[in-house]
C-alpha cells in the first residue's frame, strides 16, 4: 500500500498499521513509496505527526496477498473519508503506448472531463470518488485540462505530464475550496505493477 495526503486542512501525519509506525510526515499533497504490509486485515491508524493521541482517524483495511493499493485521505475537516484505489493491474500489452486514468477526489468539485493536448477528450463525467478506467495516449509531453463536465469551465490551470511508453499513471485532483482559496492540487502517480512477488 502506499498512502496520498488529500486534504489541505488536515495537518502533517504518522501512520501505523497495526500498532506499528509504518511512515512518519506526511503532509498534503505528498505520497509515500509502496509500503509492503502482511495480507489479510490491518488497523491502519493516523495520527499527527509526532505524537500517538491526537488521532486523525482509521481505516480497516483487507489485504488480499498479491494485492497494491493506493490509500487516499480525503473529504472535508468535519467529515474525514479514505478511498481504496486498487494498483493490482495486469502489464500493459503494449510497449509503443502510455495508459493514464484520473480519480476525482476534489470533494466540492463537480463531475469533470479531461482533455489531452486541448483536442481530445479522453474521459467524461468523472465524479467524485469516481475510479476512470486507463487510456492509452502516445507516450511524451502532454498537456491536461480538467473542466466541469455540465459547463466547460476550466477546473484547474493546464497540467503539464510526459509520459513514459508501457507506464500506467493514475491522475488524482485532491483538495476543496474553502471559499477563500481554491486550495487543489494535481497529483500523477506512477501504479505499480506486479512483477514477481515484487512492486
Amino acid at each position: 500500500m502506499r498512502f496520498l495526503h488529500g486534504v489541505p486542512t488536515v495537518p502533517t501525519v504518522d501512520l501505523y498499521a497495526d500498532g506499528q509506525l509504518i511512515y512518519s510526515g506526511l503532509s498534503y499533497g505528498d505520497v509515500t513509496p509502496y509500503l509492503k504490509l502482511p495480507a489479510g486485515n490491518v488497523l491502519i491508524t493516523i495520527y499527527r505527526t509526532g505524537t500517538n493521541d491526537d488521532l486523525i482517524g482509521f481505516l480497516n483495511v483487507n489485504l488480499p496477498e498479491g494485492s497494491i493499493f493506493t490509500v487516499v485521505g480525503i473529504g472535508f475537516p468535519s467529515r474525514l473519508e479514505v478511498l481504496q484505489v486498487p494498483d493490482t493491474v495486469p502489464p500493459p500489452q503494449s510497449g509503443t503506448s502510455s495508459f493514464l486514468r484520473f480519480v476525482n477526489l476534489a470533494s466540492d468539485a463537480p463531475p469533470m472531463d479531461l482533455t489531452v493536448d486541448g483536442m481530445q477528450t479522453i474521459l467524461q463525467n468523472v465524479a467524485y470518488k469516481d475510479i476512470s478506467l486507463y487510456r492509452r495516449l502516445t507516450p511524451g509531453e502532454h498537456i491536461l485540462d480538467f473542466s466541469a463536465s455540465a459547463s466547460g469551465l476550466r477546473i484547474l490551470p493546464p497540467f503539464p505530464i510526459d509520459l513514459d511508453p508501457a507506464m500506467l499513471y493514475t491522475v488524482y485532483i485532491v483538495g476543496f475550496n474553502d471559499g477563500e482559496n481554491a486550495d487543489r492540487e494535481i497529483v500523477i502517480l506512477t501504479d505499480g505493477l506486479l512483477e514477481n512477488g515484487e512492486v
